[in-house]
């Protein structure tokens, strides 16, 4: 964990969190369905520049929603750094996967989940 932070830090991402705020879709849901809810949070440049808004959704399970969100961000990174693995799979060549592990939001090994897997939020 403390090797990503640095890696954070070094990556000096130009770009931080511009706005956060409750998104409720615009469009009626269909019957018997209710209106889903996210928090969507917009990160970019400070000034000018494209931003990027990732959703975090408040009507799925937790794991589900981390991961998901976890992904949206993970493409907005490696976009804006030319492609870098972040965070990279120790030993090979491609970045770690947002996904489940026992129903907890980890990032995996997209080749071998046994290779390497690790909590995307760790727990202290």
């Amino acid at each position: 964990m403390a090797d990503d932070l640095t890696l954070a830090r070094d990556l000096n991402p130009p770009w931080r969190v511009l706005r956060v705020e409750l998104h409720e879709d615009v469009y009626p849901p269909p019957e018997g369905l209710r209106t889903p809810t996210s928090v969507a949070v917009e990160i970019g440049p400070e000034q000018g520049g494209t931003s990027q808004i990732a959703l975090y959704s408040l009507d799925v399970e937790r794991g589900r929603a981390l991961t998901v969100f976890a992904g949206q961000i993970q493409d907005h990174i490696i976009d804006s750094t030319g492609g870098r693995a972040v965070p990279a799979c120790p030993g090979h060549q491609h970045p770690l996967s947002p996904g489940s592990v026992d129903g907890v939001a980890s990032w995996l090994c997209p080749v071998d989940v046994g290779h390497h897997h690790e909590l995307i939020v760790p727990v202290d």
